[in-house]
């Protein structure tokens, strides 16, 4: 996987998101793209994670790295 899948620019990811990086101890995305309901970020670390919002609307991050084979 390459960083040009990740077309969208960090500034434009929701505020949310963006806070629920940070909450978990992630690093700051490189980009961002929506896949399905989720969003999918490339990090700063070359991690790949999924962001979305659980049944209780609380947004959840998870580390997808090996999952993508980045």
């Amino acid at each position: 996987m390459d960083s040009t899948d990740f077309y969208l620019a960090p500034m434009t990811m929701s505020y949310f998101f963006l806070e629920a990086l940070e909450d978990n101890g992630y690093a700051f995305p490189k980009g961002w793209r929506s896949h399905q309901q989720n969003v999918e970020a490339l990090l700063e670390d070359g991690k790949v994670v999924r962001i979305n919002v659980d049944a209780t609307n609380k947004v959840v991050v998870e580390d997808i790295t090996a999952e993508v084979g980045a």
